[in-house]
């Protein structure tokens, strides 16, 4: 969460809406003559307006000092994304625009200026020129810029591309080669549960990675799935990287897994479903009770592949932990006494009862998550998990590790026998695993106990990661904490211990301008006080699991 200054004021969820200020503006616009003509005018003015936005900021670059390890570029991106409330790369991108715009592609500039061309296609032509000459990025701008204005952004977009190709036909090898050294993979959540994977990458990769998928769904088609194409499409992405989770091999699950069989086992009530479900590379205890019987032997239900025996899994792991998919739901909801959504830790992304519902179906590793029910922060983390086995077979199948969200209060409540008797019941009725949970001591306080560590200890580190959230640096993305880098707000090197409170994470590029670029972090209340070169302060703070960011 940031803050700049000005009332901070939050409403409850359920509570009914303020009241409008009473000197708010009709909402009805004026009657005109011709409301499209006024429409253009006030087009105009916007592009207008964009342009005098950005010959402010070219000033602010034109009078900025690099210092030895930071470009002017990225000092003047770091003051306006705190001051706009932009993210860095948003940021560096409009200053990269803006001085391109001014020093290189002025015929363009003088349109945006005049009204006449609006900052996105004008912003196209800068970035498609970037790699150019001079000579040659106006040459470009010759060829596009009289029908800018009239086209759609995509037609824009397509012939600035052709005019690069013609104007440097040579430089498409040069290009591509600094095109390869931004291939990434970008993930993308619009709401409901759902989202969309994009990867820039080069176009025979991204042919073979379509065709690989389109193979294996064509195959699985054959053999009677159900599912559409392009589910299965999806789907071979999702069965690659859940068998890599699983067993450090992407072909592990095709060749030697039942599907939906990592979750443990599932409740014996119907015969047809539920065998298969253990054997090698499984989460779940073996059929035989005394574990020598292989689930390929004679007799079993799963039929050997071949002669061979399974090899050995090796999950990956980071920090001694294994890979898993990591979400957060409150305890009342996982006990079925509400219907509140969950999150993907990873990327904030929002999940709906019934989907997590069917994510805890499909086995899952719990812990328990203290909220400090005043503040929303983290305040103590369980450092093991228990297991919650599948009960019926999901799509999903990769390991997932599940926070249960509880509050201090509720807790307490819990422990003393104060608690709603619906919630108690609930209690007596769920699985050993939830009750263990909940029993299990407050263990926060050990974390602290090697103050003079360096680098964090991994269960220090994670439980920070987990109580920030998200990076703690002024203009952070929902992206996760433990992306970035864990450092100390008062440097090990000048006496700062190695304790929470003195534990953040930061992205690396603010991590730089923190250590390089003379912007100022200290503690401020439960978060910090950032403090930039021209002296403007910014607040941020851990995450609210009340509130959210």
């Amino acid at each position: 969460m940031l803050e700049s200054g000005g009332e901070d004021r939050s409403w409850d969820d359920d509570g009914p809406l303020p009241e409008p200020p009473v000197d708010l503006p009709d909402p009805e616009p004026e009657p005109v003559a011709d409301p499209l003509e006024d429409a253009l005018h006030w087009t105009r003015r916007c592009n207008q307006a964009e342009a005098q936005r950005a010959l402010a900021v070219h000033e602010l670059l034109r009078t900025t000092i690099a210092s030895e390890r930071v470009s002017a570029h990225d000092l003047v991106a770091g003051e306006i994304a705190a001051a706009f409330g932009w993210g860095m790369g948003a940021a560096l991108k409009f200053v990269h625009v803006t001085d391109a715009l001014a020093t290189r592609l002025r015929a363009t500039f003088a349109e945006v200026i005049a009204g006449r061309l609006d900052w996105y296609k004008a912003s196209i032509l800068a970035e498609a020129t970037a790699g150019l000459t001079l000579e040659q990025a106006q040459a470009v701008e010759a060829k596009t810029l009289s029908k800018a204005a009239e086209r759609s952004p995509a037609r824009h977009a397509d012939a600035v591309r052709r005019a690069v190709a013609q104007v440097d036909p040579d430089g498409c090898d040069r290009r591509r080669k600094q095109a390869e050294r931004t291939i990434r993979l970008v993930r993308a959540h619009y709401g409901d549960g759902m989202g969309q994977l994009f990867a820039d990458m080069p176009s025979e990769q991204l042919d073979t990675v379509y065709t690989g998928c389109d193979f294996w769904a064509r195959a699985r088609k054959a053999a009677g799935d159900k599912r559409s194409m392009d589910q299965l499409r999806v789907a071979a992405l999702v069965q690659w990287a859940q068998s890599f989770m699983h067993h450090g091999d992407p072909t592990y699950c095709d060749r030697w897994c039942e599907p939906g069989s990592h979750g443990g086992p599932v409740p014996n009530d119907d015969r047809d479903d539920d065998q298969g479900d253990e054997g090698p590379g499984r989460d779940g205890p073996d059929d035989d009770p005394d574990g020598d019987a292989p689930s390929d032997a004679p007799g079993s239900d799963l039929e050997p592949v071949d002669d061979e025996k399974p090899p050995a899994a090796a999950p990956p792991t980071r920090h001694g932990r294994p890979a898993a998919l990591h979400a957060i739901w409150d305890l009342t909801s996982l006990l079925g006494l509400t219907r509140h959504c969950g999150e993907l830790l990873d990327s904030g992304a929002m999940m709906p009862p019934d989907a997590m519902l069917e994510l805890v179906a499909g086995g899952v590793q719990i812990r328990r998550m203290l909220i400090d029910t005043v503040e929303g922060g983290l305040v103590d983390l369980t450092p093991r998990t228990w297991l919650l086995p599948r009960t019926k077979r999901t799509e999903l199948d990769a390991p997932v590790v599940l926070g249960i969200v509880v509050t201090t209060e509720q807790w307490q409540a819990i422990h003393d026998g104060t608690a709603d008797p619906a919630l108690l019941k609930a209690l007596q009725n769920a699985p050993q695993a939830v009750r263990d949970l909940l029993a299990h001591e407050w263990t926060a306080d050990d974390l602290d106990n090697t103050p003079r560590a360096y680098p964090a200890p991994a269960r220090l580190a994670e439980f920070v990661a987990l109580r920030d959230r998200h990076p703690t640096n002024p203009t952070a993305g929902p992206t996760a904490a433990s992306a970035g880098d864990a450092e100390h707000v008062q440097p090990a090197s000048q006496g700062g211990q190695t304790v929470q409170h003195n534990l953040t994470y930061n992205v690396r590029r603010w991590h730089q301008l923190k250590t390089h670029g003379g912007w100022k972090a200290q503690p401020h209340g439960k978060g910090w006080k950032w403090t930039s070169p021209r002296g403007r302060t910014y607040y941020t703070h851990p995450y609210d699991y009340r509130l959210g960011p």
